[in-house]
């Protein structure tokens, strides 16, 4: 009776082994993708199409994030079959770079912007969906936190972010968020910030004006020492470029200079974590686009040319 005990617990466990390997789904790689950012040739000073085929490819794809350690990047592609934006996250294991797929927790709803946190912690993102029985549903900024299982369920932010107020989350390694308020509706938006204070951030704080000079500022993207600041201006004709301001000794901020990227239609900026590298969209259309990227040495180079 005891022997018979025993095999009938192994042949159970070995059943759930099995119904767990089944339940699994089968892990796809990405072909002859050996390295940091996907096996990619890195960029010069030119902007080049950020791994064509598998992040850039025929669809609509913008907003790319990359974690610390470089092992997952997070990027936004428009779902055309189901008409949204749905968050994607390419993972790097021991054997390669895994084929990109929709984000755990997070792909089940309409999402877009995501963005990694300087010490790999949180997600910031933005995202269509309920969050209680009293209000109704809009585009807000959403929260998930790393655990030792992955990422784990999002939570909605409270003030200042919502309802509807940011958009394009950026921290600094202090804790200091830069965003854009688009309180003010559609076609407007000012570069904020706000201060962390007992787990919880302050009223948005603007930016001067010679950063915030002509109403339509968005998409900042602040280096973690806070030493500078990337961000898109837009134009009345619907061009865009990406300017840098540099902060001054006093602490104010320099005059903000224009980006050479070799095109009239650069939007939302973001810093690869090792910072040599400076991704951003460019967008020539409405839901066209594609994610390129580029040495960040333009960036010092926008400086000399003052």
């Amino acid at each position: 009776m005891f022997k018979s005990d025993i095999l009938s617990k192994l042949l159970f466990l070995l059943f759930l082994a099995f119904a767990s390997a089944l339940a699994q789904p089968e892990k796809t790689y990405v072909p002859n993708a050996v390295g940091p950012y996907l096996g990619q040739k890195p960029p010069g000073l030119t902007p080049a199409l950020f791994a064509p085929g598998i992040i850039s490819t025929d669809a609509n794809e913008f907003a790319c994030t990359i974690s610390p350690d470089g092992k997952e990047i997070f990027f936004t592609r428009r779902d055309t079959a189901q008409n949204r934006n749905i968050i994607m996250v390419a993972r790097q294991d021991e054997k390669g770079w895994l084929t990109p797929v929709t984000t755990p927790k997070i792909g089940d709803f309409e999402g877009m912007e995501p963005y990694v946190t300087p010490d790999g912690k949180k997600l910031f993102f933005q995202t269509w969906r309920q969050f209680s029985d009293a209000e109704k549903p809009s585009m807000d900024i959403w929260m998930s936190e790393k655990t030792e299982a992955g990422w784990g369920e999002p939570v909605h932010l409270d003030h200042p972010f919502n309802p509807n107020k940011a958009m394009y989350i950026s921290m600094a390694k202090n804790g200091t968020i830069y965003t854009t308020d688009i309180s003010g509706g559609m076609g407007s938006g000012k570069i904020v910030y706000t201060l962390p204070k007992e787990n919880k951030y302050q009223d948005f704080i603007p930016l001067p004006e010679i950063i915030n000079a002509t109403g339509r500022e968005i998409y900042p993207c602040i280096a973690p020492d806070e030493s500078f600041l990337l961000f898109v201006r837009a134009n009345q004709d619907m061009t865009t470029a990406i300017f840098v301001s540099f902060k001054k000794p006093d602490g104010t901020w320099d005059n903000p200079q224009k980006i050479d990227l070799g095109t009239d239609h650069a939007v939302m900026p973001q810093l690869s974590p090792d910072g040599k590298y400076l991704f951003f969209m460019v967008s020539p259309g409405r839901l066209k686009g594609d994610i390129y990227w580029v040495d960040a040495a333009v960036i010092p180079a926008a400086k000399q040319k003052k």
